[in-house]
């Protein structure tokens, strides 16, 4: 599902003509975006409850050829 899911965003940012994709990405989820073509921008920890949490900014530059 998430596979079909991340097909849909990419289709939909390149008809809306947008050269980049973003996301706040957790730990977890780290090694699906990492498989889709994101890569780490910047590692963030932050503290939540006391609770030093680790996700990452990740990016990916999409192509103008789909």
């Amino acid at each position: 599902m998430a596979t079909l899911l991340m097909a849909h965003i990419h289709a939909e940012a390149r008809c809306l003509g947008l050269a980049e994709l973003t996301s706040n990405v957790s730990k977890t989820a780290e090694p699906f975006f990492a498989r889709t073509g994101f890569h780490v921008v910047e590692r963030r920890f932050p503290v939540r409850r006391g609770v030093t949490l680790e996700n990452a900014l990740m990016r990916k530059t999409l192509s103008s050829q789909g």
